[in-house]
């Protein structure tokens, strides 16, 4: 019995770790949305709407040559939830590379507190 309410206590504390983690990245999203001088709306050229359609990770690497570390963030500033809702669009929102390197280290190091700070059973 006392185990279980351990085991419930730890998953009902991951939880609000990966909500609290979860809240950051879209407030992060909602901020660079914000920032339109640090937003450039790009084509989409060649044949790459239709050969990635389904998959704007695929196009954000191959077509925008874009770190996969900032391929989350750039699909949700798209507005996009998922990789896989991405339907061939031919312009997508490209964050500045040096503004978005900035805000992606102060993501991590907050999302790092906030790890430090949930208490492990």
């Amino acid at each position: 019995m006392a185990l279980t309410v351990l085991n419930n206590l730890k998953h009902r504390s991951e939880l609000q770790l990966d909500f609290y983690i979860q809240q950051e990245w879209e407030n992060l999203v909602e901020f660079i949305r914000s920032q339109t001088d640090k937003i450039s709306i790009e084509p989409v050229t060649g044949n790459y709407d239709m050969m990635f359609y389904g998959n704007f990770y695929g196009l954000l690497s191959n077509a925008f040559k874009i770190p996969s570390d900032y391929w989350y963030i750039t699909m949700r500033v798209n507005g996009l939830k998922s990789p896989m809702d991405y339907n061939g669009f031919t312009n997508i929102k490209i964050i500045n590379p040096e503004f978005l390197s900035t805000i992606y280290e102060s993501i991590k190091q907050k999302i790092e507190k906030i790890k430090m700070l949930n208490v492990t059973i």
